[in-house]
């Protein structure tokens, strides 16, 4: 953990806050990106919120529901009444990638806030 390859960065648009997980070496590629919040507060603590629960659920992945979709794949985090926690938005064109990036995310749930 903590490797410093990913960092999450809070941005403002149009239509209010997000937080995304961003590989260091970019500022527009992002792992994960959240949905939006109307004030930073707001979504501050749902980074915090997020981090906690993949923390506590760090390579469980009964907490991870992959989708398939026209052969695609993508993945939200549920909790155990099936509640979305967090739904990825990014497409992959094979489960084992898709896989791959919930691994990612395992490993860099604890990343700094930038």
């Amino acid at each position: 953990m903590g490797n410093c390859k990913y960092k999450y960065l809070i941005t403002k648009n149009k239509n209010g806050f997000m937080f995304g997980l961003y590989p260091n070496n970019s500022n527009r590629q992002y792992m994960i990106v959240s949905e939006e919040y109307n004030t930073k507060e707001e979504v501050v603590e749902a980074l915090k919120l997020f981090k906690c629960f993949v923390e506590k659920n760090i390579n469980n992945m009964s907490v991870v529901n992959i989708t398939q979709k026209d052969n695609r794949y993508t993945f939200a985090f549920e909790d155990k009444e099936n509640n979305k926690i967090y739904s990825h938005f990014r497409w992959y064109d094979t489960k084992v990638n898709c896989n791959k990036g919930v691994t990612r995310i395992f490993e860099n749930y604890d990343a700094e806030i930038k």
